[in-house]
């Protein structure tokens, strides 16, 4: 992905609504004081959308949010439900604790986190919403953005070098996902890094909960 010097050239960026994204994902919001939410398209599998991953004892590992059967790749992002028939919010927490519970800002953080598993969203694009939300709190960048949600469905460019869409907008709805290298290598301490060397561009979680408020200086990097 070639993204030249595009950053200038618009103040709104769009971005499709991620599950605990990756840095990443954060490291392009701070840049932006508008951030469109890509709330028309249709669900597309494969994406950070209903995954992040998180570092453990045994190297990356991948939470993923199981949804309802049916054709969700067909389905209007916001009519994707989420399923419940097992307890997925338990098993991620869970994970998150084993991982992260000797991070040095777990016992900082896990009561402000553990209520995202909890609440029991219908929908994908809700819990994704307000995860968002709770990154921006915890951030404290929330009152420095203007989220808004798009009210129509505008077509990717075919050219992904060219990334500036007709109303002025740089696009970048998947650019960031699990099927594409990324290059973001920003580097800070992790829990298992003598276990595993550093593993690049996992959940903003994996930052917040090892470096706290020092987070929001490595996504600049």
């Amino acid at each position: 992905m070639v993204i030249h010097n595009v950053y200038n050239m618009s103040n709104v960026v769009i971005l499709e609504a991620q599950y605990f994204p990756p840095l990443e994902y954060l490291s392009k919001i701070i840049l932006f004081s508008n951030i469109s939410i890509e709330a028309h398209e249709h669900y597309q599998k494969g994406s950070y959308r209903n995954r992040c991953h998180i570092a453990t004892s045994q190297g990356v590992q991948a939470l993923s949010v199981p949804l309802k059967k049916g054709k969700n790749a067909q389905m209007p992002i916001r009519d994707v439900a989420i399923a419940y028939d097992i307890d997925w919010q338990r098993q991620h927490w869970q994970s998150l604790k084993t991982a992260y519970g000797s991070a040095p800002f777990w016992e900082h953080y896990a009561p402000m986190l553990e209520p995202l598993f909890s609440k029991k969203n219908t929908y994908l694009f809700d819990l994704n919403l307000d995860i968002l939300d709770f990154i921006l709190k915890i951030l404290k960048i929330k009152n420095s953005i203007t989220i808004t949600l798009t009210d129509t469905y505008v077509a990717e460019n075919a050219d992904d070098t060219s990334l500036i869409n007709r109303e002025g907008v740089l696009d970048l709805r998947n650019q960031i996902s699990p099927k594409r290298t990324s290059l973001y290598g920003a580097k800070y301490a992790q829990v298992f890094e003598d276990k595993h060397g550093f593993l690049p561009n996992l959940s903003i979680l994996d930052a917040v909960l090892c470096c706290g408020n020092h987070a929001l200086s490595s996504l600049s990097r």
